[in-house]
């Protein structure tokens, strides 16, 4: 006879054997079943991820007992976690992982014999594999000879949404780009810089080409597009100047600036320097018989320069040497005459002139030295008196000139006996 408390031990018994039994074997579907596998994303960023979902249907048309148990595999990537139990809806949602590699991930869901097989494997581009689509533009699209360009790639899925980490290259059939190869940013954009002296097409390729397989192969080209670069002729430019330049006289400049022939650009400034370190801006000045003067304060050789820039940022420019002639010591002759004073000879006034050559120098100042120990003067005009003690001996007089050209002066001495 078995009593009320061995059964129960028994039926513990059998109830932990039933339990292990559970744990250790798996919910499978049954033949005949269908897993249906879909993601929410076609293409993803390397490193990027998207949710997978296995639904699972029994061959009567409905769900499996909740817990059955459906396995992933990827040929790219990985999937976390890697198998997971249906819920009462007979679905299983999961996560891909793209990882750090371009390339196709071919995904299969399976459970026990029943599986997506080949035609119900879905595929996720990865990465470079993922670029479908390529848009491309040159600012400006305009330039001058050897000026620069800036070529900027946007790269896109198939979906429109531009992605991260695609390597794109560049090359042009005329100048040259600077990088060839630059990845996407996280905007999708890739930039370059063309240089070019000739009218260029800029070539960028998104990506490589990419291979799948199915009941057939299929090979997808990488998604390519293509800008054109006008270079337009450099502006011109020439300069001559005055015959026999002096210093202190004027120097006149005749100056050509002109847009290159057959373009469209215009000119954006003109500006001469004069070889002494000064300057002339004379703005968006253009065309032939443009004249712009300048005084020399000293003599030599100069070299005047005349450079142009037009609105492409196209520049050109010419020189001219000018010898400037004479000297920054001008000729000055000194002169007196002389009246004793009445009614006791005791002092003499004395009239001094200085004469500056050539008649042209313009004279700022006269400097006078009187040699008797008074104080010197000095005048605009070119004479002045000057009272001596009758008597008093020879005196030494002198007069500095200043003229309106910085650093030019002159002088001269007499001498007097009052």
């Amino acid at each position: 006879m078995i009593t009320g408390f061995r059964l129960s031990r028994v039926a513990l018994g059998v109830l932990a054997v039933t339990t292990i039994a559970c744990q250790r074997v798996a919910l499978l579907a049954p033949s005949g079943s269908t897993i249906t596998l879909t993601s929410l994303a076609t293409t993803v960023p390397l490193n990027g991820t998207t949710n997978l979902i296995a639904q699972v249907i029994e061959p009567a048309g409905t769900p499996p007992q909740r817990g059955t148990l459906v396995s992933f595999t990827t040929s790219l990537g990985t999937i976390q976690p890697i198998e997971a139990e249906t819920d009462p809806g007979g679905r299983v949602m999961v996560t891909f992982k793209a990882g750090t590699l371009s390339g196709v991930a071919t995904i299969t869901a399976l459970s026990g014999g029943v599986t997506t097989g080949t035609t119900g494997a879905i595929k996720i581009a990865v990465g470079a594999a993922g670029a479908a689509g390529i848009a491309l533009t040159a600012l400006p699209s305009t330039i001058s000879s050897g000026s620069q360009s800036t070529i900027t790639a946007t790269v896109s899925d198939t979906g429109g949404n531009v992605i991260p980490d695609v390597p794109v290259t560049f090359s042009s059939d005329n100048g040259s780009v600077s990088p060839a190869v630059v990845p996407t940013d996280a905007s999708g954009r890739a930039s370059t810089t063309l240089t070019t002296t000739r009218t260029a097409k800029v070539t960028a390729t998104a990506g490589v080409a990419t291979t799948t397989t199915g009941t057939t192969t299929t090979t997808t080209s990488a998604p390519t597009a293509s800008v054109t670069v006008t270079v337009e002729p450099l502006p011109t430019a020439s300069i001559t100047a005055s015959a026999n330049p002096q210093v202190g006289t004027t120097t006149t400049f005749t100056i050509s600036a002109q847009p290159g022939t057959g373009g469209t650009a215009g000119i954006r400034n003109t500006s001469v320097t004069f070889g002494d370190g000064d300057s002339a801006n004379l703005g968006g000045a253009s065309g032939t018989g443009i004249t712009v003067q300048h005084v020399y304060g000293s003599p030599g050789a100069k070299t005047a320069t005349v450079n142009v820039t037009d609105t492409n940022g196209g520049q050109g420019s010419a020189s001219t040497v000018v010898v400037v002639g004479g000297s920054n010591v001008v000729s000055v002759n000194l002169t007196s005459t002389q009246v004793q004073n009445p009614p006791v000879p005791s002092t003499t006034t004395v009239t001094f002139t200085a004469t500056v050559s050539p008649a042209s120098v313009q004279v700022t100042n006269y400097h006078w030295e009187f040699g008797d120990g008074l104080p010197d003067a000095d005048t605009a005009g070119n004479q002045v008196q000057h009272v001596y003690l009758t008597g008093s001996g020879l005196k030494t007089v002198k007069v500095t000139v200043t003229t309106t050209v910085p650093g030019q002066t002159g002088s001269s001495t007499t001498t007097v006996i009052p």
